[in-house]
């Protein structure tokens, strides 16, 4: 509470200092409306209710029932549901990093994923031309609408991040999002899948899948996730999120990444959807060589052999060992060589 009220009255003080200047005025009276809702979500409802009654001076709305409504209104955001695998981010300076990053350009349209409470909705509608925020929570989008209502580039959508059409974004679209952890390695090959309409993404992941985007050849992190971001896309860990910053407390840590598309591919393969297919399997058995591997995905030892000559891989290494020009090597040679006899799972 100390802490947020130091904030608040800095903020406050700045105001005061120059009221005829519209743009501090503005600043204030937001910082004002936020106060209770941020003591709501730190010290729960009870504590911002009485702060709000004995600090009129440090609250929007005293006497004004509309504002009052804005003020009570977080008392009764929706729970989090365990089932959806709802952490919710409460700490604002890790929502002050993320925008940061997130470089938001006046031009730009944002697809957030999962708004949640809206702790990174509102600073994005704030900066962006239009920000398309997508829940999958009915209760959460009800509270959203109501919440947000003043923020009229939002565009609310209620539906599963799996199942949107990606095709419809415009070009150059910019992802924010916090992805739940146990649909966020899907969610990351849909997003790949529809590179073509984004420029880059932000995205809070669970630490061990972070580590996993930008990890290098002959590593344990190095895998599927590796190759085919680092393919796509100029892939860096940002920072460390620690557990204490969501509501509630996640068993495990975070990160957030910053994944920039690629225009130009870091190597050239005649053939991206057999490239896929090619590092899907030769990661299916990842104590396996990659002889076996291959073969146990429908080649034969003998076709896999030639290829691996051909490109000068030896058949006795394991896939976390090749780069991504090996990987592209070998696909172009299987796909050359039409060797490919049944085809390979896409998981």
């Amino acid at each position: 509470i100390g802490r947020l009220i130091k904030e608040l009255d800095a903020i406050v003080k700045q105001g005061t200092e120059d009221l005829n200047t519209v743009a501090a005025t503005e600043r204030m009276a937001k910082w004002k409306l936020r106060t209770v809702p941020l003591l709501a979500e730190h010290v729960g409802p009870n504590e911002g209710k009485r702060f709000a009654d004995t600090n009129p001076g440090r609250v929007a709305g005293s006497g004004d029932q509309e504002k009052r409504q804005w003020l009570t209104m977080p008392l009764s955001l929706p729970p989090p549901r365990k089932r959806l695998g709802q952490h919710f981010l409460v700490d604002p300076n890790i929502t002050r990093k993320i925008i940061a990053l997130a470089a938001i350009r006046p031009e730009d349209i944002v697809l957030e994923i999962g708004p949640g409470r809206g702790v990174l909705t509102r600073p994005l509608c704030a900066t962006a031309k239009r920000v398309i925020a997508l829940e999958l929570d009915p209760k959460l989008e009800a509270y959203l609408a109501e919440a947000l209502a003043d923020c009229r580039n939002l565009d609310l959508r209620l539906g599963d991040a799996l199942e949107f059409s990606y095709d419809t974004l415009p070009q150059g679209t910019v992802v924010v999002a916090n992805l739940p952890y146990y649909v966020s390695t899907p969610l990351l090959f849909t997003l790949l899948e529809a590179r073509q309409r984004i420029d880059r993404m932000v995205l809070m992941l669970q630490t061990e899948v972070a580590r996993r985007l930008v990890a290098k050849p002959a590593t344990n992190d190095y895998g599927i996730l590796s190759v085919l971001v680092q393919y796509a896309a100029e892939a860096s860990l940002a920072f460390q999120v620690s557990a204490s910053c969501f509501r509630p407390r996640p068993d495990v840590g975070s990160a957030v990444v910053n994944l920039v598309m690629r225009r130009q591919r870091p190597v050239q393969v005649k053939d991206e959807a057999l490239f896929t297919r090619v590092v899907r399997a030769a990661f299916a058995h990842r104590r396996k060589t990659l002889l076996n591997s291959l073969r146990d995905e429908g080649l034969s030892s003998e076709q896999v052999a030639r290829a691996l000559t051909q490109v000068g891989i030896g058949p006795s290494r394991r896939a976390e060992t090749l780069t991504l020009e090996e990987f592209g090597n070998l696909a172009d040679a299987l796909g050359k060589s039409f060797l490919l006899l049944s085809p390979f799972p896409r998981s």
